[in-house]
C-alpha cells in the first residue's frame, strides 16, 4: 500500500463554538414586525421545481422588500451600510449603524427589534487550525505500510493521517451505528450544509455547484471550502457509495454548500440568518439543513437573538428539517446558540463514541438535545480531495441530517444513553 500522507496534531472539532459573546462593533440585525411584512415562508406557494418556486413567490418577496426599503429610507440608512437583506425566512436586514441610526430604527413602529450582531468562530482545539502545509508531508510513493495497515490505524503517536485515497471504501462506525447507509442519490430532496463551504470537486461527494443554489455569504470568498470542516460534515451525511474513500448515511445525496463561515472558520450570526433565508427561498419540503456551528455562554439562549430563533423555527414550520450541533464546551447545551432553539422539525444533536459512551466534550441538556449520534473519531471527506478524522458534535450533526434525508423524516431510536443526568435517544435510520 502506497499513500501520500499529511500528519497533523490531533484535536477536537468544536462545532464552531465560542466561549464568550463577541459583538461586532456597530453591526446590527433589524427585524420587521410580521404585521408590517410577513416572511414569504408564511404565505408561499409550494412547488417541487425549485426555480419555479422562486418565480411563483416573486410578488410576495417584492412586497416584503418594499417594506424593508421603506424602513431603511425612514431611518436614513445608507445603501453601502447594508450587509444582507432577507425576506423569505424573515423580513429584515443587517447593517452597519451609527448610534443615531440605531435609535431611529429602534423607535420605528414598524420594527420589531434591532439586535447586536455577534461573531461565530472556531475554538482553539479545532484540528485543522494549523494548515496541512505546515505539517510533515511524505513524498508520493513513499512506502508506509510498516506503520499503517488501513483506515482503522489512522491515529499514530497522537497525530492524524490525511489520505489522498484509501485502498477500499471505509464505513465509519458513525454510519453503522446510524443503521448503515442507503442510496440517497436519486432523491429530489437535498442536504444544505451551512458551514465553511464544500470541496466542489471532491470525487466522493455529489455537490450542487449551480451558483443559483451554492452560495457564499462571506465577502470575497467563494463556496469552495478553504477550511475542510464543511467538506467533512458533507461526507458524513452523504459521501458516495462508489468503492473508494468513505460512504455517508444517505449515500450520494445532493449536498449544497452555503458558506456562512470564512476560510479561517469565522463568521457572523447575520451571515447564518442570510444562509437560512437562502435555503427558504429555494428549498422544497423534506430538504435538510445541517448546521455544525454555534456560540456558547448565552443567558436565556433561545430568546437571546429573536431573528435567529424565528428563522430556524420558520424554516422548520415550512417543511425543511434543521439539524444543529449541541456544541463542545464540556457544558450545558441550553447555553449554545443556535443549538438551544426548539421547534417543529428542529433537532439538536449531542455526541457519543462507537461504544455508546457520552463524549466528554459534548454539551448536553435534555431540554434541548433531541438525539445523540457518533461524533468521536469520525473519518470523512476533507478539502483538497482527501480524507480526515475529526471529533465533535459537528460530526454527530450530519449523521442525523443524513438519517433524516434517508428516511424522509425524523430518526428512530436505536436505544438510549444517559449523559450528565439526562437520557437521550441514539439516532438511527
Amino acid at each position: 500500500m502506497k499513500l501520500k500522507l499529511i500528519l497533523m496534531a490531533a484535536g477536537i472539532s468544536v462545532a464552531m463554538t465560542v466561549n464568550a459573546q463577541k459583538p461586532i462593533p456597530g453591526q446590527y440585525i433589524v427585524l420587521l414586525k410580521e404585521s408590517v411584512a410577513k416572511p414569504v415562508v408564511k404565505e408561499q406557494k409550494r412547488n417541487n421545481n425549485r426555480e419555479q418556486k422562486v418565480q411563483d413567490n416573486k410578488q410576495l418577496r417584492d412586497k416584503v422588500f418594499q417594506k424593508i426599503k421603506n424602513v431603511q429610507t425612514k431611518g436614513n440608512i445608507k445603501q453601502n451600510s447594508i450587509i444582507t437583506e432577507f425576506g423569505d425566512v424573515l423580513a429584515g436586514f443587517s447593517a452597519k449603524l451609527s448610534n443615531d441610526e440605531f435609535k431611529k430604527l429602534k423607535a420605528d413602529p414598524d420594527v420589531a427589534d434591532v439586535m447586536q450582531d455577534y461573531v461565530i468562530e472556531l475554538g482553539p482545539s479545532e484540528p485543522e487550525k494549523n494548515p496541512p502545509d505546515v505539517g510533515f508531508m511524505m513524498n508520493p510513493g513513499d512506502e508506509i505500510s510498516s506503520i499503517m495497515s488501513g483506515p482503522n490505524a489512522i491515529a499514530i503517536d497522537n497525530t492524524y493521517v490525511y489520505h489522498d485515497f484509501l485502498p477500499a471504501q471505509y464505513v465509519s462506525c458513525a454510519i453503522t451505528k446510524a443503521g448503515g447507509f442507503i442510496d440517497g442519490s436519486a432523491k429530489t430532496t437535498w442536504i444544505w450544509i451551512l458551514d465553511t463551504g464544500i470541496d466542489l470537486t471532491h470525487p466522493d461527494l455529489n455537490v450542487q455547484t449551480n451558483a443559483t443554489f451554492a452560495k457564499s455569504f462571506v465577502p470575497g470568498q467563494t463556496v469552495q471550502d478553504g477550511k475542510g470542516h464543511g467538506t467533512h460534515c458533507a461526507g458524513i451525511a452523504a459521501a458516495r457509495n462508489n468503492t473508494i474513500g468513505v460512504v455517508g448515511v444517505s449515500a450520494g445525496a445532493k449536498v449544497v454548500p452555503v458558506k456562512v463561515l470564512d476560510n479561517t472558520g469565522s463568521g457572523s450570526y447575520s451571515w447564518v440568518i442570510a444562509g437560512l433565508n437562502h435555503v427558504a427561498m429555494h428549498d422544497i419540503p423534506g430538504d435538510v439543513v445541517s448546521m455544525s456551528l454555534g456560540g456558547y455562554g448565552w443567558t436565556n439562549c433561545e430568546n437571546a437573538m429573536p431573528a435567529l430563533r424565528d428563522a430556524v423555527r420558520n424554516l422548520g414550520n415550512a417543511g425543511t428539517y434543521v439539524c444543529m450541533a449541541a456544541g463542545n464546551d464540556y457544558g450545558d447545551a441550553v447555553k449554545n446558540l443556535p443549538g438551544c432553539i426548539n421547534g417543529t422539525r428542529v433537532y439538536t444533536v449531542g455526541s457519543i463514541d462507537c461504544n455508546n459512551v457520552c463524549s466528554s466534550f459534548s454539551n448536553f441538556n435534555g431540554n434541548v438535545v433531541d438525539w445523540v449520534a457518533v461524533g468521536q473519531s469520525v473519518y470523512s471527506t476533507y478539502k483538497g480531495g482527501v480524507y480526515a478524522t475529526m471529533s465533535g458534535t459537528s460530526m454527530a450533526t450530519p449523521v442525523v441530517a443524513g438519517i433524516i434525508h434517508a428516511r424522509n423524516g425524523a430518526p428512530v431510536s436505536a436505544g438510549n444513553v444517559s449523559c450528565k443526568g439526562f437520557t437521550y435517544k441514539i439516532a438511527r435510520r
